[in-house]
């Protein structure tokens, strides 16, 4: 999923994720942490999605697109491909 130039680690329930290539530093709280580390399982889309919803009290199909959204930023990042 990463490359070479993005490092990152958990601490407690963060993601902290350098971008080396572009000097940028991220952090990733409560659910986007849980959807990084589940990309970075090779989990799909909708495998992820349908966990999140499982764990929260909300509409299966707005997870989603919050997820494709999220998902979009990343790309736009640099961080995943």
């Amino acid at each position: 999923m990463s490359t070479d130039q993005i490092v990152w680690h958990k601490i407690e329930n963060d993601i902290y994720i350098l971008n080396m290539a572009k000097g940028a530093y991220y952090v990733l709280k409560e659910v986007g942490a849980k959807v990084w580390e589940h990309l970075t399982e090779g989990e799909k889309l909708d495998t992820i999605a349908q966990g999140i919803y499982n764990e929260y009290d909300c509409c299966l199909e707005e997870v989603k697109q919050d997820i494709t959204d999220f998902v979009d930023e990343l790309k736009s990042e640099d961080l995943i491909s």
